[in-house]
């Protein structure tokens, strides 16, 4: 996941491994001195054949680039439920 700040707001860049990913911003919160920003990833569905490409997916977060965010992940199989998983903090954001 990389963070580009060079437009109105922070767009979070998930290069996915493979097509099929699915990718969604799922809420910011945000604090005193920065917004914590909570995405999940989805993995393909395996009874699919996939392009075996790098892929990239582009989440606008609405967060301006002077606010400094944390990223926080977690990743889901095509069909679990993702509210039982944890996110992760990225690091150095």
């Amino acid at each position: 996941m990389a963070v580009d700040s060079s437009g109105p707001q922070h767009i979070l860049i998930f290069t996915a491994p493979t097509g099929g990913w699915a990718v969604q911003l799922d809420q910011t919160v945000r604090d005193l001195d920065r917004t914590r920003v909570y995405v999940t990833t989805r993995r393909p569905n395996p009874a699919f054949q996939q392009t075996q490409a790098l892929v990239d997916h582009r989440i606008a977060t609405t967060v301006p680039p002077e606010t400094p965010i944390e990223v926080y992940i977690r990743s889901a199989l095509h069909d679990q439920e993702p509210a039982a998983l944890s996110y992760q903090r990225l690091p150095g954001r």
